[in-house]
């Protein structure tokens, strides 16, 4: 009986090493259809710029209207109107309060910076100009 046991697993490890060493070998079906068939489909694909490809995601329109905005698409910002509610004078640091907010000079304001806050206005630069708002 146990001769017996022995032979199997001699017969079942070469049949596992024979299968093994097959499996390591021999080329596969999918490795040889896709090289043959997907050479130029590759090329194409390749000429295709990330562009191109955000330009016909964007063209296909969804039937979903009714679920509302996208959670994927980021809102254009919306222009911010500025409200200069007072001003709170020191000579050496004055501060001016802008809808909520309490800044300084240097202080930020959505994409806008406090340029200088004098008695009666405050001057807020947006990158490109100066804008003055009056006390009122």
């Amino acid at each position: 009986m146990r001769d017996k046991k022995v032979i199997a697993a001699g017969i079942l490890s070469v049949l596992a090493a024979a299968s093994l060493i097959y499996g390591i070998v021999a080329p596969s079906k999918s490795r040889t259809k896709s090289a043959g068939a997907a050479g130029p489909q590759q090329s194409k694909k390749k000429q295709l710029t990330e562009e191109d490809i955000l330009i016909k995601r964007h063209k296909k329109r969804t039937k979903f209207f009714s679920w509302g905005r996208n959670p994927f698409v980021i809102p254009k910002p919306i222009d911010e109107k500025f409200i200069l509610k007072g001003i709170l004078w020191d000579e050496e640091s004055p501060k001016a309060i802008i809808n909520s907010s309490i800044l300084g000079v240097g202080g930020q304001i959505g994409k806008n910076t406090v340029v200088d806050i004098k008695k009666s206005s405050v001057i807020l630069n947006d990158g490109r100009d100066n804008h003055e708002f009056l006390l009122e």
